[in-house]
């Protein structure tokens, strides 16, 4: 038959919600399609991050395929948790029902096909809520792999399975809670968006307190239901080339983008664009140079373009652009910031900005432009603060499934002001003392008059950092030396840890969660920017210098006089910050690594050259 390949043996999961139906008639339209994508994107992640794929959706569930049967049982247990998780945070009687079979298939059409396929599906018909039915080749094919308890049940076999720890529910995303009138503006926002009289909304608050989070609202609930268009970008510490959020957030769209729907956005303007987002050259090899201008037009002539772009966009669908940590940013940027919400007055185009007010003095340019930004666009304000007590107690519950004491509710209220992430470090600083525990379900707290809470976040990163080992703190603090990510092999060599011990280092972060990794093989970012500064704050200044000097030779070393003009500046940007000491301007060093020459340790990676303008003082690299 055309479209089909020969039959493989594979391992079939099937899912369903039970009670979608009258779960949506409980929650409206508008919140049941909400908490569908949450379910949805958890039981994708339980899925891809036990080895399988999706087939298909089914609209309350999913079908997925597994190369091995302890994989489909692991992610049927990893649903099941999510599932509870979901649960407690939303307060909801949510719960699935999962069938797993093993079996030939095939693919046809796109389409995969076979006896699994409908025995998995029987098995979740079949099924009761919250449990996990397989079939007896299943449960032989998983035999001696993983740690699953499977019983004879009738025909089948039901796979037990337990609600993961309180560690596991802090280490995942947090209850959206105590945010619905800032969430309610935007979606205000957005709506008149929709009727072409965009503009701009600046959302304000301390780190920690819920900015991004709140933007990941918008979008999943907002704007991804109406179809739209999102493009987002973030200025980054340290960061000064000229439009970088807007370099990250167009070249984002370009790479996913059709390229028919890519050339048809850019139009005549694409050799423009194409000089702020280089990868439109990758996804339009025909794109040519832009005629030159004068210097002093070349600014209005991007302005435009990208205006241009953004209008041919927004014509086939509203579009929504979001500029993340907007108090890293530069005058370029925040120029064409402007520019972009000058235009959006008019268009289906809503402009999102987020920064925090206490980063900004007379000097920044966001400071000086602002006089200006409110006299041409009149933009709506959303300042975050603090969740309420009855807002961190409504976290509280969520999280946990039940009612929480009041005095721990006060005590972690007051110490924590109400920040969201102030709250989750805390919460995980005491469940890594065994202050917060979990027995049959429900949380237990220790004696309140014992409890030892700790005074301010940073005492709380610093815990969090302290229980790490002496390696995994050095490699951290040098990693927090660069923009955004780190080459791991480079600031491996500055701390002074070999391959093994790196490696090990990086596995003691990762658990914590105090490291993610970076998008490049071998490069890893802080989790939290609160991580960085505390890092940072712990070298004195005279050994960040050295630090800066130490990566800078360690980086030119590997780079061998070939940098890409990102490594260099890169290069620069570590030069620079050692400019105190002598021979920041001297030529390249010999090629004499102190970690070995063999991949994947020879190389610095792209990750060690976030944007930074290779003309700075001090630099050899350019």
């Amino acid at each position: 038959m055309a479209g089909s390949r020969a039959p493989e043996v594979a391992t079939i999961l099937v899912t369903d919600l039970v009670g979608s139906t009258e779960l949506r008639v409980r929650l409206g339209e508008e919140r049941a399609e909400a908490f569908r994508r949450a379910h949805d994107r958890g039981l994708r992640a339980a899925i891809e991050g036990a080895g399988g794929s999706v087939v298909k959706g089914t609209g309350d569930g999913f079908v997925a395929r597994f190369a091995a049967a302890h994989g489909a049982l692991d992610a049927a247990v990893a649903a099941q948790q999510e599932a509870d998780r979901l649960r407690r945070r939303e307060q909801l009687p949510v719960a699935i029902r999962v069938g797993v079979a093993a079996g030939e298939v095939v693919e046809e059409d796109g389409e995969t096909i076979g006896e699994a396929v409908r025995v998995a599906k029987r098995l979740c018909d079949v099924a009761s809520s919250g449990q996990i039915l397989v079939t007896d080749e299943v449960r032989l094919l998983a035999r001696g792999r993983g740690d699953h308890t499977i019983a004879a049940t009738g025909d089948a076999n039901e796979v037990a399975w337990a609600p993961s720890d309180v560690g596991a529910d802090l280490h995942s995303a947090s209850p959206f809670v105590g945010r619905d009138d800032a969430l309610a503006t935007l979606r205000e926002a957005y709506e008149r968006a929709l009727r072409r009289s965009g503009g701009l909304v600046l959302v304000t608050g301390d780190p920690g307190i819920g900015k991004t989070r709140l933007i990941d609202e918008l979008i999943s609930q907002v704007a991804a239901p109406s179809g739209a268009t999102v493009l987002l970008g973030r200025c980054h510490d340290g960061d000064v080339t000229p439009h970088a959020a807007f370099t990250e957030a167009m070249s984002a769209w370009v790479r996913t983008a059709a390229p028919e729907a890519v050339r048809a956005a850019l139009g005549p303007t694409a050799p423009v664009v194409a000089r702020l987002a280089p990868a439109v050259a990758e996804v339009l090899p025909d794109v040519s140079d832009p005629l030159p201008v004068e210097p002093s037009e070349a600014a209005a002539r991007l302005h435009d373009a990208v205006c241009q772009a953004l209008g041919r966009m927004s014509a086939e669908a509203p579009l929504l652009m979001v500029v993340d940590d907007l108090h890293w940013a530069d005058e370029a940027t925040i120029g064409l910031l402007r520019a972009v919400a000058r235009f959006a007055k008019g268009a289906r185009v809503l402009l999102v900005a987020t920064y925090r007010e206490t980063d900004l003095d007379r000097r920044h340019p966001l400071a000086k432009a602002m006089p200006e930004i409110r006299r041409e666009v009149e933009p709506v304000r959303v300042d975050l603060g603090g969740l309420a007590t009855a807002e961190v107690e409504d976290l509280l519950v969520r999280l946990a499934g039940h009612a929480v004491a009041d005095a721990f509710v006060n005590a972690l209220a007051e110490e924590t002001a109400g920040n969201p992430f102030f709250i989750r470090e805390t919460l995980l600083h005491l469940r890594e003392t065994g202050q917060l525990r979990q027995d049959d379900r429900r949380w237990v707290v220790g004696d309140l008059r014992e409890l030892a809470l700790p005074s301010g976040v940073r005492e709380v990163v610093g815990r969090r950092l302290e229980r790490l080992s002496p390696a995994a703190n050095r490699l951290l603090a040098i990693g927090s030396l660069f923009e955004v990510a780190f080459p791991l092999a480079v600031a491996a060599e500055v701390a002074g840890l070999d391959e093994d011990a790196a490696l090990d280092a990086v596995d003691e972060a990762l658990a914590a969660r105090i490291l993610t990794p970076a998008d490049d093989f071998d490069c890893y970012s802080l989790s939290h920017a609160l991580f960085r500064h505390v890092l940072n704050e712990e070298l004195n200044p005279s050994r960040q210098v050295r630090a800066h000097r130490a990566i800078a030779e360690a980086l030119e070393r590997r780079l061998q006089d070939a940098p890409t003009p990102t490594q260099a500046a890169a290069l620069a940007r570590h030069y620079h910050r050692s400019a105190a000491m002598p021979g920041a301007t001297r030529g390249p060093l010999p090629a004499t690594p102190t970690w070995s020459s063999t991949a994947p340790w020879s190389s610095p990676g792209s990750c060690s050259a976030t944007a930074t303008t290779p003309s700075e003082p001090g630099s050899n690299a350019t």
